[in-house]
């Protein structure tokens, strides 16, 4: 390299350092109009961005910042993915499970019922990704690793998920489902809401396996109720795949997988379903 391109280096690599480390300043200028969880969220982002800033690590600082002005902004904030961090295999195996766990935490309504310690189990998941990432400083692994936990025990964690009154096993399998109206394929604005809450939680998975298995209830035809099926269980895998959830495989069942039996083969609604299944590859 010449004298002039080694010189022009030097002035960008020292103008992109003195850039880093001023979101802080600018995230505590802004005034979150938010409700306890994401008031919450906020601030632990701010303490996490000035301890980075204190420690001269003003990459993470200023990303920590801009988690906090986002919230503030009204924006849904997620714990980070863990691909999105340089870890070995075995800490983003351990990443993607505990990810997981705040997800169901909050589609469980932690953030309503927990606000402070749903916003703690959250931001200690992210302090402990950012720290392992950075691997030359165990006991502030620990400390975050400590946080995390202690917020998930405070929050109580659910056995279960609950998807419109149906709870299923919160485990490496997990089980969804979203229910329609009497003779329709068509979603409702509360069971695309638990749709985009599933796509949350598949992101956790670092090989998830989706499968998606449309049902109807008992009354007309069984030609008639499989068609049904079909179509339901393509418009919820459609939704997914708008969310970047890659589907397994896709199946109709129509009558043969009734959650609740009727005799009289009159409609029941706990039997016009989607089940979401999703796995560990």
């Amino acid at each position: 390299m010449n004298l002039r391109l080694f010189s022009l280096a030097l002035i960008l690599s020292v103008g992109l350092v003195g850039c880093a480390g001023r979101q802080l300043e600018e995230a505590k200028k802004v005034t979150p109009d938010a409700d306890a969880h994401d008031a919450a969220l906020y601030e632990g982002y701010i303490d996490l961005s000035q301890m980075e800033y204190d420690e001269g690590d003003y990459v993470d600082s200023d990303f920590f910042a801009e988690r906090a002005m986002a919230i503030a902004a009204g924006e849904n904030v997620e714990p980070q993915i863990p691909s999105a961090r340089d870890l070995g295999e075995s800490e983003l195996n351990q990443a993607a499970v505990d990810r997981r766990r705040v997800i169901v935490a909050l589609f469980n309504g932690a953030d309503r019922t927990h606000p402070r310690e749903a916003a703690q189990a959250q931001v200690g998941f992210d302090c402990w990704m950012q720290e392992q990432e950075e691997g030359f400083q165990p006991d502030d692994i620990a400390a975050c690793r400590e946080r995390f936990e202690a917020a998930m025990k405070a929050i109580g964690e659910s056995a279960t998920v609950t998807v419109t009154g149906t709870k299923a096993k919160s485990d490496n399998r997990l089980t969804f489902e979203v229910f329609f109206d009497f003779d329709s394929d068509e979603l409702s604005d509360v069971a695309r809401i638990h749709l985009s809450r599933v796509a949350q939680i598949i992101e956790g998975y670092i090989d998830p396996v989706v499968a998606v298995i449309g049902n109807a209830d008992q009354v007309g035809s069984t030609d008639y109720n499989l068609d049904l099926s079909q179509r339901r269980a393509d418009n919820v895998a459609e939704i997914l795949r708008g969310r970047g959830v890659e589907i397994g495989g896709i199946f109709a069942r129509a009558d043969q997988a009734l959650q609740l039996d009727t005799l009289d083969r009159s409609a029941e609604e706990l039997n016009r379903r989607v089940v979401i299944t999703v796995r560990e590859e």
